[in-house]
């Protein structure tokens, strides 16, 4: 059965899968991943197992990424690329 999900300016029709939402209040962005099934965005943007979109400032776009790496807080995991472990905070985000 179809639903929608609707965060930070998208909505995202699910059209059974399994997928991952990142949009906080103080993200500057939010990113969508499929991990399974498909998606569809806004009306319009599909994504395929393996994509990723990313919305800011009301511009989608999309780009294949590792599926693993959008899921590993699920797992109680952090996994950082060319990060300086000086650079983070104590939550491990990145210190900006």
């Amino acid at each position: 059965m179809p639903f929608k999900v609707e965060s930070s300016g998208q909505e995202v029709e699910v059209l059974g899968t399994h997928f991952n939402i990142s949009a906080y209040d103080d993200d500057k962005l939010a990113k969508t991943t499929l991990l399974e099934g498909s998606v569809r965005l806004n009306g319009k943007t599909i994504l395929k197992p393996g994509d990723q979109s990313v919305l800011k400032n009301a511009e989608i776009k999309v780009g294949q990424v590792n599926t693993e790496d959008a899921i590993a807080w699920k797992n109680g995991k952090f996994k950082f690329e060319h990060e300086n472990i000086k650079d983070l905070d104590a939550e491990g985000s990145p210190v900006v």
